[in-house]
């Protein structure tokens, strides 16, 4: 069980990290602003923002030790 939420906050940190830009090369997230609608950047944002929380809640439980 362990394995399962350390893989599953793992991929949910990475999925944030793709939403909210945190992994793009120099010019992308100027480019990505001229092109997103509001509304786009808001769902993008708001998905980045529930699957970090859920990978880093996933991650903290499978670090934790247990007896």
């Amino acid at each position: 069980m362990t394995m399962f939420f350390f893989v599953t906050g793992v991929i949910g940190i990475l999925i944030s990290g793709f939403c909210l830009g945190a992994w793009t090369d120099r010019g992308r997230p100027r480019d990505n602003s001229w092109v997103e609608v509001d509304s786009q950047r808001a769902i993008k944002t708001k998905i980045g923002l529930i699957s970090g929380a859920i990978g880093l809640v996933l991650f903290v439980l499978a670090v934790i030790p247990t007896n």
